[in-house]
């Protein structure tokens, strides 16, 4: 039996998922929607309500903009926990691998990243996302998973709880959660679980990055950073913290942040000291401004 926690601004998103999921999930269980229209209360609040009200050993955090594909996805979800005792978590994205830079989950390492999500815009254009480090392995352990469904036992949920005061909007809740939860228990990725996710982007942003500022700052994180599963030796670390500053700094590039937090995170990363780094150092402080004055489309 399973609870799910859904932090609701879309009655009739709301309407559509509790629809689905009486569909697809296939076990007995509650749905506890959090009315957070008129409040906007952070994430981390609302899911910490959800989770406290919730009445079953197994949680579910899922977005609402989600349809699941998957028939009986919660028999799957059980199963799993039942067979791995020391699994404390399950996401359907996420990556064997935390770097110390500022950073979400995604590393744009293929040995690393693992995802199972399709992603559909408003005009409705499919982008299926399928990444598997280890063909026909169906659950990878990873250290950090993506927000878009979270499943975990309560048990870890009262030890780890959503961090209400350190993440205050929407942004680090799901890395934040994961990570700390990796370190006392595994955690993993199922790509055996189809889901739709209706989505025109994630905002990465000034938001988006102030945040990660105060996360990558916090104690915790800097005294486990970087985070990763034990296959991964020390030999390979420095290529992986330079491949994923280099895959962020290539996203982030062609985000609408201010010019003060371009600098702080180039700063934050070791970009600013380093003259080999100067042109991706230029391209990026310039971005903004190229684009104002049409140099870029």
């Amino acid at each position: 039996m399973i609870s799910i926690i859904v932090c609701s601004v879309n009655p009739e998103l709301a309407r559509k998922l509790e629809l689905n999921i009486a569909d697809k999930i296939g076990v007995p269980c509650e749905i506890n929607f959090i009315d957070n229209s008129k409040n906007s209360r952070s994430i981390t609040e609302v899911y910490n309500e959800g989770a406290a009200k919730s009445q079953f050993d197994v949680l579910v955090f899922v977005h609402e903009d989600v349809a699941f594909q998957t028939s009986n996805w919660g028999k799957l979800v059980l199963k799993l926990f039942h067979e791995n005792d020391d699994l404390g978590v399950i996401g359907i994205a996420g990556a064997k691998y935390k770097s110390k830079a500022h950073s979400g989950w995604y590393t744009g390492i293929s040995e690393v990243d693992c995802c199972n999500v399709t992603h559909v815009d408003r005009i409705g254009k499919h982008q299926k996302i399928f990444l598997n480090p280890v063909k026909g392995n169906l659950l990878e352990h990873v250290v950090v998973i993506d927000g878009v469904f979270i499943a975990t036992k309560k048990n870890i949920w009262e030890k780890v709880r959503f961090n209400e005061s350190l993440i205050k909007g929407f942004h680090f809740y799901d890395l934040d959660y994961s990570f700390r939860a990796a370190i006392i228990s595994n955690v993993a990725v199922t790509l055996e679980l189809d889901l739709i996710h209706f989505t025109e982007g994630g905002d990465f942003g000034d938001r988006w990055i102030e945040q990660s500022f105060i996360w990558e700052a916090a104690p915790l994180v800097k005294s486990n950073s970087p985070l990763f599963i034990k296959t991964i030796n020390a030999e390979q670390i420095y290529y992986y913290e330079q491949k994923i500053i280099r895959t962020w700094l290539s996203f982030l590039m062609k985000q609408n942040i201010s010019l003060k937090n371009r600098l702080k995170w180039l700063k934050q990363v070791g970009h600013l000291n380093c003259i080999k780094n100067f042109r991706s150092v230029v391209s990026f402080i310039a971005y903004p401004l190229a684009k104002n004055i049409g140099l870029i489309r």
